[in-house]
């Protein structure tokens, strides 16, 4: 599925526009303007079922590529949001989803990641910070000092330079 304004950089050309269809490839760069949405279908060849919702204003980096024979497909947040529904990764298959803060392991669930782009007023300075919400099943997040379990309902916070938090939600 796709909506409004949709770009796909790929060696080193922009596809402007893509149509239902069209193949995502390793190395896609995908960018969703405000009024843009895709909805991509994964193939079993990237060792997933299910779908990946780039939504409105994000860019991310698709890689999907064989380790030891088996898919490793990863997902690079540069800015933005993905949601996605996925079915039980097969065998020693990998789905990863990467953020500058942080990295999810997704091993057959329903779930967001979100990055946004914070600026600090009184530093002048910026940073980037990723909150992970699960609706079914659960996401394992690692932000290189350990790793949480957010399972179905929860939501958490990475921000540079500080520990994981869980966040209340009604």
């Amino acid at each position: 599925y796709a909506e409004g304004t949709i770009s796909i950089g790929r060696n080193g050309k922009t596809i402007s526009a893509p149509n239902i269809g069209d193949p995502i490839l390793s190395g896609d760069l995908i960018k969703t303007q405000g009024d843009g949405m895709l909805v991509i279908a994964m193939d079993k060849n990237t060792g997933m079922s299910g779908k990946l919702t780039v939504k409105p204003r994000s860019a991310i980096y698709i890689n999907l590529d064989a380790v030891k024979g088996e898919p490793r497909t990863q997902i690079q947040i540069l800015t933005g949001a993905i949601g996605s529904k996925v079915g039980k990764v097969a065998g020693s298959s990998s789905v990863n989803v990467v953020t500058s803060t942080a990295v999810m392991a997704v091993r057959g669930t329903e779930y967001e990641v979100i990055v946004s782009i914070n600026a600090d007023d009184a530093g002048g300075s910026s940073f980037q910070a990723t909150l992970v919400t699960c609706t079914e099943s659960k996401v394992a997040v690692n932000d290189g000092e350990g790793e949480v379990e957010v399972p179905a309902g929860k939501v958490l916070e990475k921000r540079p330079g500080e520990r994981m938090r869980f966040l209340p939600v009604a």
